[in-house]
């Protein structure tokens, strides 16, 4: 405090980097005050068993996680740019879970007191914490995935008449998936080329254990890269163009396979909506 109020120097890097700052804070928010709404900003589900490591296996699952963010997350102003902000969340906290484990939440208060008294973040990090920043985010590395969450599958057999003559095997097949959990709605998306064998064509998409939920499914056929059409919805086994009639698949936290019977090749069939892929927009 300078005069009454919050000095930040011009320069929100004397804080350290974006990770420990906002991480921390989540984790203190997390673990001290439970009850008070505003955690679900932070927290992003908000019950209380919350860990970070839900939302981190779905960014693993998806591909659009990597080793090494964490170290890349140290422009506090830039970080929105590059990282989904649900990520970047969960990732700094998972990260404050992990100093405070190995080195006792006392560690962050000598932390918050020396970086006001050393040169610079990375200073008041090691003689706050035991380890050098590096050797720290190696180690996050490694110790992250255990904390990820099993996944379980749900299969998908799709069939219609006539399957063995498959008129063009370069053509895509999408099912939108939206589920329910704890309240929370989200997005799954199938995506395959249209190989059938076996009299089916197959497809599976891969989800953590723990989140179950319930939701409608709708299929999307697309001849090219870019537009996509809506053909019906999942109901019973059957496809229905009316989504008020669609069946609630559900995602019980164990894999499971459904059948969808179509009337006909997707090419034979109406088109009741189309859109545009994002990156063709």
């Amino acid at each position: 405090m300078q005069d009454g109020e919050i000095a930040w120097h011009n320069d929100f890097s004397a804080l350290g980097p974006f990770w420990m700052v906002e991480g921390s804070a989540s984790y203190a928010d997390y673990a001290y005050t439970p009850s008070r709404a505003g955690r679900r900003i932070f927290l992003g589900w908000g019950d209380a068993q919350y860990t970070p490591y839900r939302d981190l296996t779905w960014f693993h699952l998806q591909g659009s996680a990597r080793s090494g963010d964490l170290e890349k997350m140290g422009d506090f102003r830039g970080f929105v740019c590059a990282y989904p902000g649900q990520y970047a969340y969960a990732l700094s906290f998972a990260a404050s879970v992990f100093l405070a484990e190995q080195a006792g939440e006392e560690s962050y208060v000598k932390y918050w007191r020396l970086i006001g008294e050393r040169p610079t973040w990375q200073q008041a990090f090691e003689e706050s914490f035991g380890i050098e920043v590096n050797d720290f985010y190696k180690a996050f590395d490694e110790w992250l995935p255990s904390k990820l969450l099993p996944l379980v599958q749900l299969k998908l057999q799709m069939r219609w008449p006539d399957m063995e003559n498959e008129p063009n095997s370069q053509k895509f097949i999408y099912l939108d998936i939206h589920p329910t959990w704890e309240n929370e709605p989200t997005r799954l998306m199938w995506r395959t080329t249209s190989s059938p064998t076996d009299q089916a064509l197959y497809m599976t998409v891969m989800y953590p254990e723990g989140l179950v939920g319930r939701g409608p499914v709708s299929l999307w056929w697309s001849d090219d890269q870019c537009t996509e059409h809506l053909l019906g919805w999942y109901s019973d086994g059957e496809l229905t163009d009316r989504r008020e009639d669609a069946t609630a698949v559900e995602f019980t936290g164990q894999s499971a396979t459904i059948v969808w019977n179509i009337p006909g090749h997707p090419d034979t069939l109406p088109h009741l909506e189309e859109r545009k892929r994002p990156h063709c927009r």
